[in-house]
């Protein structure tokens, strides 16, 4: 059985396949050059969005077989996740380099980073789950793999707008000079990238949001179904962008000196050791006064 509803282009996927294989091989120099092994999340999601078409690519050739078409599926719903849980932690760094105690909402940049980075694994997990289940051949599951997935990504952009009211916030507080730093151009500037990105991966999540919340059987889902232009006009292309607005102005530009990076947890032991030695000494000399 042809897996798909409309004669899909295999220019379009071999162009894609090329973008993003191109924007893959970007990425892995930006990070050697800079040295910001964190990147390597940003560039799976690179990754994964070249071997969609790649594998797209391959669907052309064999449209009766469901299980490569089922792989580009998947590739493509999760890829875009990867994209999201970069962007939580390049804003958790910013908090961490510009921010007093290194805090927002009383929250260590450290922290913030685990904690959104956790939250876009459970939207993954749930996502990966529904997708899976959308891909079966009984209708009831795939119906309900549909509605997991909606869900999940649901979740996803409630978990964008929580971080992007906190991002406003940090960048408030950049601009009114509530920072640890007197220059915080580069901030602002990575900032305002950041949003860029998050508005163009919220805009993919309507989108799918609209797609797959309709369900089976709708003039909706039918228009989508047999028309490719609808996945790469709001889906593909604004990921592609996402990811290259990334090579204009890199993260790894803003992230240089000492305080750039996470405390690890040697420097942590020892930075509370010499706070106990501290107070410890303070103590010594109120008691000899």
């Amino acid at each position: 059985m042809n897996q798909f509803f409309y004669c899909p282009s295999m220019g379009a996927s071999i162009l894609f396949s090329i973008l993003f294989g191109f924007t893959t091989i970007g990425h892995i120099w930006q990070a050697a050059h800079y040295k910001k092994s964190f990147c390597w999340v940003l560039i799976m999601s690179a990754i994964w969005q070249t071997l969609a078409f790649i594998v797209r690519c391959i669907s052309i050739m064999y449209p009766t077989d469901n299980v490569i078409n089922n792989v580009t599926y998947v590739l493509v719903l999760l890829a875009p996740l990867w994209t999201n849980a970069f962007c939580y932690m390049v804003v958790a760094r910013l908090v961490h380099m510009y921010m007093p105690n290194n805090r927002i909402w009383r929250i260590k940049g450290s922290w913030l980073a685990v904690v959104f980075v956790l939250l876009d694994f459970v939207a993954f997990v749930v996502q990966l789950l529904g997708a899976l289940d959308a891909i079966n051949e009984n209708i009831d599951t795939a119906k309900r793999g549909l509605l997991i997935y909606t869900g999940g990504i649901s979740a996803q952009e409630f978990f964008i707008v929580c971080f992007t009211l906190l991002t406003i916030d940090f960048l408030r507080k950049i601009k009114r000079g509530e920072s640890t730093k007197v220059d915080t151009t580069s901030a602002k500037h990575l900032v305002n990238l950041i949003f860029l990105v998050l508005g163009l991966i919220s805009f993919r999540i309507i989108y799918r949001i609209i797609e797959f919340s309709a369900g089976f059987g709708t003039k909706i889902t039918r228009e989508i179904a047999q028309h490719e232009a609808w996945q790469y006009c709001f889906d593909t292309t604004p990921m592609f962008f996402a990811i290259v607005a990334l090579h204009i102005y890199h993260p790894g530009k803003v992230f240089q000196g000492p305080d750039s990076k996470f405390p690890t947890r040697k420097e942590k032991k020892q930075a509370k050791a010499l706070r106990k030695s501290g107070a410890a000494a303070g103590g010594l000399t109120d008691v000899e006064k």
